[in-house]
Order: C-alpha cells, then structure tokens, then sequence
C-alpha cells in the first residue's frame, strides 16, 4: 500500500483538535492529541509532528489534500 509521511517543521498540536471540529467523520483522540479521517478512499492521520496519507504517494493528490484540509481549518477558524 502506497503511503505518503509529511514531516512538518513545526509542532501543530494545538490546530488538531480543531481539525477533529472542522473535517466531517474525523476521529480525534485527546489523549494522543491524534485526529484521523478518510477522504476520497485515502486514510489521513494526523499527529503533532506529522501527516500520514495511506493509499497514495501521488503528490498532486497529497497536494490537493493539504489545500482541502488548509481550506476546512481556515472556515472553521474564523
């Protein structure tokens, strides 16, 4: 299975429990501060230091992804 790992370079623990408000069907755990969902048959996790994207290592669909989850953040932010 195809998987994308996106290493961010800085610490996002503090957008993912809104990433659990703002993403339809999101599973998010307080404990681990992970939130996890699946979008167009791909399985995206989501920790504090990372983005794991299982099904695809296309980066125009990882990009698509990003901008989509950017985009959903930033609605539910305002």
């Amino acid at each position: 299975m195809a998987r994308a790992v996106i290493e961010f370079k800085k610490d996002i623990g503090h957008l993912i429990p809104l990433i659990g408000k703002s993403v339809e069907g999101c599973a998010y755990n307080p404990e681990s501060n992970i939130a996890g969902f699946q979008v167009n048959n791909l399985r995206i996790i989501i920790g504090q230091n990372r983005m794991n994207i299982y099904g695809t290592d296309d980066e125009p669909t990882i990009k698509k992804i990003i901008d989509w989850l950017i985009d959903r953040i930033s609605e539910n932010h305002q």
